[in-house]
């Protein structure tokens, strides 16, 4: 279609056409018809038979989280000989990036990298892509449009986190887990003795044992290390703003994503949803997604199953800040066989119910800080 410079050419040659009318001068009637045609030819030739190159965009990272550089990779290949183009890509809410792209021969291919700012969690959509091409005189231009476009979750922001594990880890989640193992309901077999550690159930002493090496030992069943990490995201918007919902799905990421020994089994919770997969991945993408629950009533916090009734569980429950409603749906979770704990972004003046204990995190750099007094990871030779 003409240009803006085009319908003026069209306009100012209708108004010569008139002055030569009226004055009879037989140049400005060519000028006249000149301005008109120069529009019309030009627009015939940008719109002749064309073909664009096929689009193919590759992402790094392919799953960023917040702050992390992504580039997007666009290579455009072409199946047949191209025209040269003005290239216009989307990106997320308006951002545009440009680039001229010359004539390509079949078989060419040429590359354009763009640097996406991942501010914030959730999806950003890449696409579509416009081809432009004009006349010289820009007169005419002709737009195509391919409407692929790809998607990229970006995670929440997250900090390393060590996996609860009763052999390989330490800390006050540790010491309360292992308590609770006296009260699984399984079975155990004797593995061996070991020297008594802070934190071990007295009923474990050897006393026997303990007389002749003159040092507390106890004694050790397995299958002891069979951990379950349950990760609850609070969405009830009675207990969070803005500011302490994004803490809280940081932490809760962050937990998701823990490092360590592989045998931890780590099932995450909110607003209804339950995600119990090996692959972390899933429910980061979840939380990418995660809003609070406008819907709910204020006691989302409910009890869930556990997948395996022989393992020792860790609950770990995230939100804003506490209220009655929330220490009351606390004391619903099982205590039997597991140790909780209470991560909160405000203060929490509330006791918490018994088998729980509570941790304050205004922000993610906090939780890094307090956590390791939780669980850390131990040394190799269990010092």
């Amino acid at each position: 279609m003409p240009t803006r410079a085009g319908w003026a050419g069209v306009v100012f040659g209708v108004f010569i056409l008139i002055v030569a009318r009226l004055f009879g001068l037989l140049e400005l009637f060519v000028i006249g018809s000149s301005s008109i045609v120069a529009p019309i030819v030009a627009t015939v030739a940008v719109h002749r038979r064309s073909h664009v190159p096929q689009i193919v965009r590759t992402t790094e990272p392919r799953r960023p989280s917040v702050d992390q550089p992504l580039t997007v990779e666009i290579a455009f290949h072409a199946l047949s000989r191209t025209i040269p183009y003005e290239v216009r890509e989307s990106v997320g809410d308006g951002l545009l990036a440009t680039t001229s792209l010359p004539p390509l021969r079949t078989g060419d291919t040429r590359r354009m990298t763009i640097d996406v700012p991942t501010t914030r969690r959730g999806i950003i959509e890449i696409g579509p892509t416009t081809f432009r091409y004009g006349d010289p005189l820009g007169l005419a231009q002709r737009v195509r449009t391919e409407e692929s476009r790809t998607r990229v979750i970006v995670h929440p922001r997250r900090t390393p986190t060590t996996t609860p594990h009763l052999d390989h880890s330490r800390g006050l989640l540790i010491d309360a887990l292992r308590r609770a193992t006296i009260d699984t309901p399984v079975d155990r077999e004797f593995r061996g003795i070991r020297e008594y550690e802070p934190g071990d159930d007295a009923r474990r002493v050897n006393w026997k044992a303990s007389a002749k090496r003159d040092a507390l030992l106890v004694n050790e069943f397995d299958p002891e290390s069979s951990v379950i990490l349950q990760i609850v995201l609070d969405v009830s918007p009675s207990r969070h703003d803005e500011g302490t919902f994004e803490t809280a799905v940081s932490i809760a990421a962050s937990l998701l994503d823990s490092y360590g020994p592989v045998t931890t089994r780590t099932m995450l919770c909110f607003g209804g949803t339950v995600i119990d997969d090996t692959n972390p991945n899933i429910g980061l993408d979840r939380l990418a997604l995660a809003e609070l629950d406008d819907g709910s009533d204020g006691s989302s916090i409910t009890p869930i199953d556990t997948p395996d009734p022989s393992a020792v569980v860790a609950r770990i429950v995230v939100t804003g800040w506490s209220d009655r409603t929330l220490m009351a749906s606390l004391t619903h979770f099982p205590a039997r066989g597991s140790a909780g704990v209470l991560i909160t972004c405000r203060p929490c003046e509330l006791m918490t119910p018994p088998g729980w204990t509570k941790l304050q995190c205004p922000d993610i750099a906090a939780f890094a800080r307090a956590w390791p007094r939780f669980v850390h990871a131990a040394r190799v030779d269990g010092s």
